[in-house]
């Protein structure tokens, strides 16, 4: 079995979720309690998003018993953590052995910008409205949309690691459900969508998906205000 490929954040919540419960406390979370469990403010939205992921995944059960979503870690995703324990450089190790105060850059954010490319993305904490009726929004949408459906279908690879190609879907997948919000952390969406827009570019150099990453890619700047 190919391993798991989860971005960064993705990583820290489950690696927090699975140190709170050998605090003896597997009960069930709200996205704030979830969000508390960091040394630093995070976005609601965007933990929102990654707990809507890890649940899709297998790794966070969401509870019914509540209008409002409670999350806690299950089976796998308490092996995923174990699996990736002996990663001394990597995430969920640093976050289950130090805490998360690693993850805050000066500017009082996540790191966001480690899983961008090398994509230059603000690291700022600087909020946008979007406005869903908008050409602009519109046209970042539908591009974004063509892009991730025509990657995931694309099965001839060339020298592409598949395991990347699972990684950005993730990555453009949890960025265009970002963009279903009214507001959003210009940093979250950026260092997720420009980054894996930027790769589809570089790995895709012609047709109708490079086509669709590029004008995704020159919308989105516009949309967020880069």
């Amino acid at each position: 079995m190919k391993p798991i490929r989860l971005n960064h954040l993705s990583q820290a919540v489950i690696a927090v979720m699975y140190k709170d419960m050998m605090g003896d406390n597997n009960d069930f979370h709200s996205v704030d309690a979830v969000c508390s469990l960091f040394s630093f403010p995070v976005s609601r939205n965007y933990i929102r998003v990654v707990l809507d992921d890890l649940t899709n995944r297998g790794f966070v059960d969401a509870s019914k018993a509540s209008v409002i979503p409670h999350f806690r870690i299950t089976p796998q995703g308490i092996r995923f953590v174990e699996d990736h324990s002996s990663d001394r450089a990597g995430i969920v190790f640093r976050v289950v052995r130090d805490g998360t105060d690693f993850l805050e850059d000066s500017e009082g954010v996540l790191d966001f910008e480690a899983d961008a490319e090398g994509v230059a993305v603000p690291a700022s904490d600087r909020i946008v409205a979007l406005d869903h009726n908008s050409q602009t929004y519109q046209e970042t949408v539908r591009s974004l949309d063509q892009v991730i459906e025509e990657v995931r279908r694309k099965n001839d690879l060339g020298d592409v690691d598949p395991s990347e190609k699972e990684r950005v879907l993730t990555e453009l997948s949890l960025g265009r459900k970002l963009l279903e919000s009214a507001k959003v952390r210009v940093a979250a969406a950026g260092a997720l969508l420009l980054g894996g827009l930027k790769w589809v570019i570089e790995k895709f150099a012609e047709g109708s998906i490079q086509t669709a990453a590029s004008a995704a890619y020159e919308a989105l700047k516009v949309l967020l205000g880069l």
